[in-house]
């Protein structure tokens, strides 16, 4: 992601803190591949901060950003 990608990360966040605070993913994993963002998702869907984060930061900055949804095991 690098410092520029952190500093756009920044400049888009510090416009509306409050309108993507709450939307921000449940994980941020760092690791030798980069950074991904990840929400995790169990019976309810997504919510609208979270498409505003998807379609004003991660889509345009090209960020990894996956949803993981986890099912109750029928075992």
């Amino acid at each position: 992601i690098g410092r520029e990608g952190l500093l756009k990360i920044a400049r888009i966040f510090s416009r509306k803190p409050y309108d993507y605070r709450s939307g921000w993913p449940d994980l941020t994993v760092i690791g030798s591949k980069g950074v991904r963002f990840v929400e995790v998702k169990t019976t309810d869907k997504l919510h609208e901060s979270q498409l505003r984060f998807a379609s004003e930061i991660s889509t345009p900055l090209n960020l990894q950003c996956t949803i993981l949804h986890i099912l109750k095991s029928e075992n």
